[in-house]
C-alpha cells in the first residue's frame, strides 16, 4: 500500500519487461493518475506522437537531459508540458506528409491529446 501519491512519473520509452509507452498507458487509466514525462534516446517523431497518446506530458530527450529534465519536471508538475526543441520541426513534417499523401489536413490535423500538449505550451488554456 502506497503512503504518498505520486506527482509526477518518469518513464523510459526503453524499460525492460514493459516500454515506457506501455506504463503510460496503464498509469494513464488510473482514476487520479500523475503527470508523466517520457525519458528516451529515439529522437523520433513516431515516440514523441506516441507518448502524447498514451498520456506523456512531456518528452525528454536523453541526450541533453542533464539540461533539460529539471526544467521539464517543473513544467509538468506545474501542468505544463514540455517539448524538446526539435519537435516542432517535426509537427511541421507530419503536417506537411498528411497534406502530400491527400489525407485530410483541417483545424483538427492533431489528436485531441497533442493539440492540448501544444496548446499548454503556448500558454493557452483549453479546459
Amino acid at each position: 500500500m502506497r503512503t504518498h501519491e505520486v506527482d509526477l512519473a518518469i518513464l523510459d520509452v526503453s524499460m525492460p519487461r514493459m516500454t515506457g509507452l506501455q506504463a503510460a498507458r496503464e498509469i494513464s487509466r488510473r482514476r487520479n493518475p500523475p503527470h508523466i514525462l517520457m525519458l528516451s534516446m529515439h529522437d523520433n517523431e513516431q515516440y514523441f506522437f506516441e507518448s502524447l497518446r498514451c498520456g506523456a506530458s512531456g518528452y525528454v530527450l536523453k541526450s541533453v537531459a542533464d539540461q533539460d529534465l529539471v526544467g521539464a519536471c517543473h513544467a509538468a508538475v506545474r501542468g505544463e508540458s514540455f517539448l524538446y526543441p526539435g519537435v516542432m520541426s517535426a509537427l511541421v513534417r507530419d503536417y506537411l506528409e498528411r497534406s502530400r499523401r491527400g489525407e485530410k489536413v483541417s483545424a483538427n490535423v492533431l489528436t485531441p491529446r497533442e493539440d492540448e500538449v501544444l496548446s499548454r505550451r503556448r500558454g493557452l488554456d483549453v479546459s
